[in-house]
């Protein structure tokens, strides 16, 4: 459909498709804000994220994860 928004309105596209337009643009908008916040942490592969996980659980703590100030 993005393909053809350039050529026609999504309107038209949505009522041939039989899909109501402000679904469209509703899945659109989650779509590109998804890419938006996924886009800084990068793309790590299904396997290496698991690895890492892992391998993060078996090695000891040394020092917190998190420090709160107050």
């Amino acid at each position: 459909m993005d393909q053809h928004r350039d050529m026609f309105r999504v309107e038209p596209i949505c009522k041939v498709l039989r899909i109501a337009p402000s679904g469209y643009r509703h899945h659109a908008a989650q779509l590109r804000d998804y890419h938006r916040l996924m886009e800084p942490l990068g793309y790590i592969p299904p396997a290496e994220a698991e690895a890492s996980y892992y391998r993060q659980l078996q090695m000891p703590a040394t020092e917190p994860l998190f420090t709160y100030k107050l």
